[in-house]
């Protein structure tokens, strides 16, 4: 007889929150193979966060896409292992910034933006 359990982990960010679920069968976990990538967006002369502003694997519409907490926070699952890939940030107001960066799978890359005004 199979069991199935399912782990949720929950990490709270300001007024945000992250959910990871594990599901694991006959005591093997099933994680996805993807990497995270994470970071801060902050005004490029104030320093302040900016609240809102949207993250992108790619400038196109159906991308992976996440909004930043009110602390400037986010992250983004990759869904993939990635080599070498542009991220976008912007924010009405700002100019969009695109930068490269790398992940391998079950890892977090860590990207911060500093947005500069219009």
């Amino acid at each position: 007889m199979s069991t199935e359990k399912l782990w949720v982990i929950v990490i709270f960010c300001g007024l945000s929150a992250t959910i990871y679920v594990y599901g694991c069968q006959d005591n093997t976990t099933t994680e996805k193979p993807g990497g995270y990538v994470a970071g801060f967006v902050t005004d490029s002369v104030t320093t302040a966060p900016i609240y809102e502003a949207w993250v992108s694997l790619d400038t196109i519409y159906d991308s992976p896409q996440v909004l930043t907490d009110s602390t400037g926070y986010y992250i983004l699952d990759t869904g993939f292992p990635v080599t070498r890939k542009s991220l976008y940030c912007g924010k009405s107001g700002y100019l969009t910034q695109a930068k490269e960066f790398s992940v391998s799978s079950r890892d977090t890359a860590l990207v911060d933006f500093r947005l500069v005004s219009e």
